[in-house]
């Protein structure tokens, strides 16, 4: 609940965020190696392919960090078999982080009750609304 709650005052512009000059790629390929274990037990491919951004980047640790695991989260939530992708490349003066997966999808009816909840592998019988990657960091 409190991740909803976080994501809302992000949503309204309502945050006070701590930013600060980071090793992107590096912090994201941490917070990735997290769930590598989980993956590959549950038989599922994991790609992480990092860029080097060039420069260290302004992010707030706390939020990257709770963007990052929860996307990670929802796809091993839904993906039962293939892949699980982490991207992370440098477009113009942006970093675009993507987690792309091969799951099923959160039903559209779904996707505010199942995005921040915490992780757990479900069999959906619904494939219908698949949620898609994140653009933009």
């Amino acid at each position: 609940m409190n991740t909803l709650l976080d994501f809302s005052r992000i949503q309204a512009g309502r945050v006070d965020a701590a930013y600060r000059l980071t090793d992107l790629p590096r912090l994201t390929a941490d917070l990735a190696s997290v769930f590598r274990a989980a993956i590959e037990e549950a038989g599922l491919r994991f790609k992480v392919e990092i860029d080097n951004l060039g420069e260290p980047v302004c992010v707030d640790h706390d939020m990257w960090e709770k963007i990052v695991l929860n996307l990670l989260s929802n796809a091993f939530k839904f993906t039962f078999q293939g892949e699980i992708e982490v991207r992370l490349e440098r477009r113009g003066d942006r970093a675009c982080l993507t987690v792309r997966d091969t799951g099923t999808g959160i039903p559209a009816s779904a996707i505010r009750r199942h995005l921040l909840a915490p992780a757990r592998r479900q069999q959906s019988q619904d494939s219908q609304g698949h949620a898609g990657g994140f653009p933009g960091a």
